[in-house]
């Protein structure tokens, strides 16, 4: 992400104090302004390799559970956690920061018993509206990128049963920026082929590298076990994989942008719309969690205590909710050339952009 190297931790322009919620520390504060979408979210595969749209998933949002958080160095077991973020693939842990996930090292001022931070979202939560302007709009972090031995203000911590404690932490690291990413290469190779001949055996198996890199199943592995078939030799099938995978494999790396426009899947068609059948795509749909809403956790802060509210609840945090109504037409595949740099070509050879309106006679 971005250029050069990740500087001084409490730079307030530097990525790691957007994505913390507003209060991990007190001080500096964090912006906990770098989100993610209720679709992105959707778009991470279960622990068994499937979607959460495939029969036979496991997927759930009807009640809450206990979650072992891997990005946490003792594996901590979070409670009440909502079952959407149950049994995901291990991206979706280190990449989410989800309502009721733990820290994976550092202790907070706040809500900090034995030593665990949690990040909490709902309304009257210090991570969530009740900390200003400074919040999630989605009801996600950007967890990803995180150097988990980073902490504000001290050099080392205890976490009680981890192996190896105490950890040295650290104020400040440099991280040196993505250049080239062997998955994007594995993934844009698959994609090739599959254009070429999708019954290439190699199609599945570069997207497999970069599924069993992730911990989780490859198709060619799922189809041999009856877990899932339909897609090996399926061009459209194999398509719709390629997409899902790049979306979730490389979310914010500044490839998603790109590879939607490259394979025009931005309209508001059931063809986009990976819970209607589609590929993952459609650029109108921003939802999210409500965070107006109430989550299933009572905590007291100071004099007050938060409110609870059971799912199903309009006021409710877990309530799929539209953030936005995004507007998308055709044109918004190209940008429009300005006009003066067309009038500036000689002999017009400068032409505009399809479906943008072509201005005739148009003088400097």
């Amino acid at each position: 992400m971005g250029n050069g190297i990740q500087h001084d931790y409490s730079n307030p322009n530097n990525q790691e104090r957007r994505s913390n919620p507003v209060d991990l520390y007190a001080s500096p504060t964090n912006f906990a302004n770098v989100g993610i979408s209720q679709e992105s979210v959707d778009a991470f595969f279960m622990s068994n390799g499937k979607t959460i749209y495939d029969a036979g998933s496991n997927y759930k949002e009807n009640g809450f559970t206990t979650v072992n958080n891997p990005t946490h160095v003792n594996n901590h077991a979070d409670q009440n956690i909502f079952n959407m973020y149950a049994n995901r693939e291990p991206r979706f842990y280190a990449t989410v920061g989800y309502n009721g996930k733990s820290r994976h090292i550092h202790a907070n001022e706040h809500n900090n018993p034995n030593g665990i931070y949690y990040q909490w979202y709902g309304r009257g939560k210090p991570s969530g509206i009740a900390g200003g302007e400074n919040w999630p709009r989605a009801g996600y972090l950007l967890y990803k990128f995180k150097n988990r031995r980073i902490a504000q203000g001290i050099s080392s911590i205890n976490v009680a049963g981890a192996p190896g404690t105490p950890f040295t932490v650290y104020t400040s690291w440099a991280r040196p920026s993505i250049l080239f990413r062997l998955a994007d290469f594995y993934l844009y190779y698959a994609e090739v082929l599959n254009e070429i001949n999708p019954n290439d055996p190699k199609i599945i198996e570069y997207i497999d590298k970069v599924r069993q890199r992730a911990g989780i199943p490859g198709y060619a592995e799922m189809e041999a076990s009856g877990i899932k078939s339909g897609v090996i030799g399926n061009k459209a099938g194999q398509f719709k994989a390629i997409v899902q995978e790049r979306h979730v494999e490389l979310l914010g790396e500044g490839q998603r942008w790109f590879d939607m426009r490259r394979w025009m899947i931005c309209d508001p068609v059931s063809a986009n719309q990976p819970d209607k059948g589609g590929v993952d795509g459609d650029m109108t749909r921003m939802t999210g969690m409500n965070m107006n809403g109430f989550d299933n956790v009572q905590q007291t802060y100071g004099q007050n205590t938060t409110t609870v509210k059971p799912l199903g609840d309009p006021d409710s945090f877990y309530k799929r909710t539209s953030i936005e109504n995004r507007r998308w037409v055709k044109e918004y595949y190209w940008y429009p050339v300005p006009q003066d740099e067309i009038n500036k070509s000689k002999g017009r050879l400068l032409v505009q952009n399809p479906l943008w309106p072509v201005v005739i006679g148009a003088t400097q």
